[in-house]
């Protein structure tokens, strides 16, 4: 009897489960066909079936009207034409979700798309009308406006919640952004700096911004307009630093490099920052073969006298700076070589033999080797600077080349190639590895050594 009870006990059991476990064990529940027919609709709409896609997500959508069914439904209707359905399923999901104006504004759409725009102009307007003082609500508002293609709408919106919002946000940003998709630089520019105006601490955020839709202004108009909108609010406040900063970077992109170095000097003195800005510009200004610039710039660092902390920088730089001035010259005079080399002389007087005038020291000799016929000297000097104690450096391996050179300009080919061969192994993965190989590559092409020149060559 005990049996026959455990027995009933277990069947009585299993008799109450088997119905929970054979809904666990169905092939596929009601949800996961839902979600498996959303995916085929999907792929219908990509596929631009979308009468097939309609089918699908109109259904789907009866059963259950989420925002992913109401925008699959909605747009296939749109790709269809059929405007009237359309009509109704924006005002159907409006109803279902009162207060979401983004519906709206996707009714609106749907009288433009079938020509009837004073309609669609009615709606727009009673969307920016009832708009609430919430800012994800505006921002969801004004997005829906832009990706339907009305972006004069998306920024009334702005402005309207600029006015709801009670100085709370601004949407300033946001507007600049919309301005600038709408081609409209100059509002996007008087955004931008009234922005700075109320919130200095932002100049890093617009200049980037600045410098993204400089990238897409593929007629070059939104530099001049900056400039000028700068300019202009510069003369009225000239205390506000992040004019300052905008002009100099400004002045930079477009390699106004005297301008920059107004601009650099002006906060250089204002913050005492020691000339760092200035040797920036001077760096830059030399880089683009602006003499005139670079010198200025180097005048002002060296006008802080011998106790400033970038004196040498600037002493280096200027002379480097008028080495190729002269150079640059049709007709170079062999008397301003001379006082250049009597410049580089007395600096190195001045400062020793050290690593810091390592570069110095390689300038001079080339002068004296390749404009002033003085090759033993410049080996002396390169010499003297390839001895300085301290670690492997790239000063060093540029002093080795130029000493390469200077043996190959006298004849001296297997002194050469060495130097050259040093510089490649020390600094294999460097630029100035690279340099060095292929110079050598170059010579030993030129003194027969045929194979071994190409295997350097094809390395490179």
């Amino acid at each position: 009897m005990r049996i026959l009870r455990h027995i009933l006990v277990l069947t009585l059991l299993l008799a109450a489960v088997a119905p929970v476990y054979s809904q666990l064990i169905t092939p596929t529940n009601k949800p996961d066909q839902d979600r498996d027919l959303q995916r085929l609709g999907i792929q219908y709409y990509q596929n631009r079936e979308y009468e097939k896609c309609l089918n699908i997500f109109r259904e789907l959508y009866e059963k259950d009207p989420t925002h992913t069914n109401y925008t699959y439904a909605l747009y296939s209707m749109m790709e269809l034409r059929e405007y009237r359905d359309a009509e109704k399923l924006t005002k159907k999901q409006g109803k279902n979700n009162q207060g979401q104006l983004r519906y709206r504004v996707d009714l609106g759409y749907v009288y433009i798309r079938s020509a009837e725009t004073e309609k669609a102009e009615r709606v727009f307007e009673g969307v920016i009308k009832n708009l609430p003082a919430n800012l994800h609500e505006i921002k969801q508002i004004a997005s829906a406006f832009y990706l339907r293609g009305q972006p004069e709408y998306a920024i009334l919106t702005y402005q309207q919640g600029k006015l709801l919002m009670k100085g709370e946000y601004s949407f300033q940003i946001e507007l600049a952004s919309m301005y600038e998709r709408n081609g409209n630089y100059r509002e996007m520019v008087e955004t931008f700096l009234e922005h700075l105006e109320e919130v200095p601490e932002a100049r890093e955020n617009v200049q980037n911004r600045l410098q993204t839709a400089m990238g897409r202004d593929i007629e070059d108009n939104l530099p001049d307009i900056l400039r000028e909108s700068l300019l202009i609010r510069y003369q009225e406040n000239p205390e506000a630093v992040y004019l300052n900063e905008l002009l100099l970077w400004l002045s930079v992109q477009q390699k106004d490099f005297s301008f920059a170095f107004t601009q650099a000097r002006s906060l250089d003195r204002r913050f005492r920052e020691d000339g760092y800005r200035v040797l920036d510009v001077a760096e830059l200004a030399l880089m683009n073969s602006d003499y005139d610039a670079a010198l200025e710039s180097y005048e002002y660092i060296l006008s802080k006298g011998k106790d400033s902390p970038l004196y040498l920088n600037g002493l280096i730089g200027f002379l480097e700076t008028r080495y190729r001035q002269i150079a640059n010259d049709i007709m170079i005079e062999n008397e301003a070589m001379l006082e250049l080399e009597s410049a580089y002389l007395e600096a190195i007087d001045e400062f020793g033999v050290q690593q810091q005038t390592m570069q110095l020291l390689r300038d001079l000799a080339h002068i004296q080797a390749f404009h002033l016929n003085k090759e033993t000297k410049a080996i002396e000097n390169l010499t003297l600077a390839i001895a300085i104690p301290g670690p492997e450096s790239i000063a060093r391996a540029r002093c080795k080349i130029e000493l390469a050179d200077i043996y190959l300009f006298q004849g001296e080919v297997w002194e050469a190639t060495l130097l050259y061969s040093q510089v490649d192994k020390a600094f294999k993965n460097e630029p100035i590895g690279h340099q060095a190989k292929l110079k050598n590559g170059w010579l030993t092409y030129y003194i027969g050594e045929f194979e071994w020149a190409k295997a350097q060559l094809d390395v490179l």
